[in-house]
């Protein structure tokens, strides 16, 4: 498996879920919005899809939902 821009998004994403201050989640929000944009990036239309829906599912988490 070949390794995508937006991974190393994901895994600082994961590392910090455990911040509760508002500024902490305004960080992770603001950490997966740019995974997001960098994942548009990535020519794989396959790497691509699955970074661009991790960024989503780490700004959904970082939102509380």
């Amino acid at each position: 498996m070949t390794k995508c821009k937006g991974e190393s998004a994901r895994v600082l994403a994961v590392q910090s879920a455990n911040w509760s201050s508002p500024a902490s989640t305004e960080a992770r929000k603001a950490q997966a919005r740019r995974a997001y944009v960098e994942a548009l990036t990535i020519p794989d239309p396959g790497d691509q899809l699955r970074a661009r829906f991790t960024a989503l599912m780490d700004l959904a988490e970082a939102r509380g939902g």
